[in-house]
């Protein structure tokens, strides 16, 4: 079974074999034509600074310069891209370990602040249990004391 990455990947290859063969369909066809030769010239807004080969080249050779030109300008923006997602995904990460570490301090109070509050609870607990012992204690005396004295009569 073929999952969306391996379709993806499928794609992009059938893609780039397709403009290879179309690319070579037109170079095969088209090759009297692009064997012509024609020169280049730069005339720089009317200044007067010329520029011109005094060679000729064919149309071919403008075609695959173009096209080796383009690779190197998808290269270059395909690096300045990789560079530019590091960078944020380094951003990310600094920023992902700032809200760790403010969240790690905020357990850290929360916990020593469960943890007085415990002592807290359990402190007015044992009180209270006091309380109720101290309350109960002399009801236990009297109820003895009053035991013995009908034990005496």
């Amino acid at each position: 079974m073929i999952n969306a990455r391996m379709a993806l990947i499928l794609g992009k290859v059938i893609i780039i074999l397709g403009v290879f063969f179309f690319g070579l369909l037109f170079l095969v066809q088209n090759i009297d034509v692009l064997k012509q030769n024609f020169t280049l010239s730069l005339e720089l807004f009317g200044t007067g600074v010329k520029w011109a080969p005094e060679q000729q080249v064919p149309y071919y050779f403008l075609l695959i310069g173009s096209f080796a030109l383009g690779g190197v300008f998808a290269t270059a923006f395909f690096i300045l891209d990789r560079i530019g997602v590091s960078l944020a995904l380094l951003r990310q990460k600094r920023e992902h370990a700032k809200t760790v570490h403010v969240l790690e301090g905020e357990i850290t109070r929360l916990n020593a602040e469960c943890a007085r509050l415990g002592k807290e609870c359990e402190t007015q607990r044992l009180e209270g249990a006091k309380n109720i012992a101290l309350e109960a204690a002399p009801k236990e005396a009297s109820t003895s004391a009053d035991a013995q004295v009908a034990e005496t009569c």
